[in-house]
């Protein structure tokens, strides 16, 4: 019984093909020109109507730009094969998952930073009818009886419109304490994190503030995977320490920069 072998057969057709067919055809000028010389050396007495508009002018145009789509998938997803050569990030994520290796990103500790104060550039004015525009409002001022409306009108009209103070887009209750997640209409982002220095212990530390993220299954605070198209996130806190006595915080989420 013979055996076949499919490789040298296929090379075959190939070596005979080649002088009438051109194989390394990809765009979609070259295709359209590799198949009119196909056409012209198979029937060169019987058909020399190139015009555009012509019935095999529409096919040859037609196939031409399949041709040059199905060539780009083809040689988009030869590349995805390989990790020194693909450009997909989720290419080469599925690729170290066959070897076992899970990766992650490198996230230094974190903590909260305070709201200690706030301040803005807009045309906003308290239920009193004072301006806020370019006053900084700190928070619990003893000196300010109004500071709590104040505060609060700032950070509305930094908060997107459908999550005002009081209608959180998350909110969990762990240890006593009640935690809200508000989102920011802030401007697109291209770092996705905020760097500040702060003293610590008599030493100069740099910091970033990055995105906060409640997870309320599990009743954690964690860091939102970063996407600069989606705004920023705040966090607001009340401990209920006794009855009718609370203490209230806005915080960031924020690391140490190692």
């Amino acid at each position: 019984m013979a055996i076949n072998n499919y490789a040298e057969s296929w090379l075959d057709q190939y070596t005979k093909q080649l002088p009438t067919v051109n194989f390394v055809s990809g765009d979609y000028t070259s295709i359209k020109e590799s198949i009119r010389q196909y056409v012209v050396s198979q029937c060169p007495e019987d058909y020399n109507d190139w015009a555009e508009s012509s019935e095999v002018g529409i096919f040859v145009n037609g196939l031409s730009y399949l041709g040059s789509i199905i060539n780009y998938r083809v040689d988009l997803n030869a590349h995805d094969i390989f990790p020194s050569t693909t450009e997909r990030r989720q290419s080469l994520l599925n690729f170290v998952k066959m070897l076992s290796y899970s990766p992650k990103r490198n996230i230094a500790a974190l903590g909260i930073a305070k709201i200690t104060s706030v301040r803005t550039s807009e045309s906003i004015y308290d239920s009193l009818g004072n301006s806020l525009q370019d006053i900084s409002i700190n928070w619990n001022d003893s000196s300010n009886p109004n500071w709590q409306e104040q505060f609060l009108t700032i950070l509305n009209s930094a908060f997107s419109s459908s999550n005002p103070y009081g209608k959180p887009l998350k909110k969990m209750t762990y240890n006593g304490i009640i935690t809200q997640l508000y989102e920011l209409n802030n401007l697109k982002n291209d770092n996705c994190s905020y760097s500040f220095t702060s003293v610590v212990n008599g030493a100069v530390r740099q910091f970033e503030v990055v995105n906060a993220n409640l997870d309320t299954s599990l009743n954690v605070i964690d860091e939102k995977t970063p996407v600069p198209e989606q705004g920023f996130n705040i966090l607001y806190r009340m401990i209920i320490q006794v009855i009718h006595h609370q203490r209230q915080d806005f915080l960031f989420i924020g690391n140490k920069v190692i």
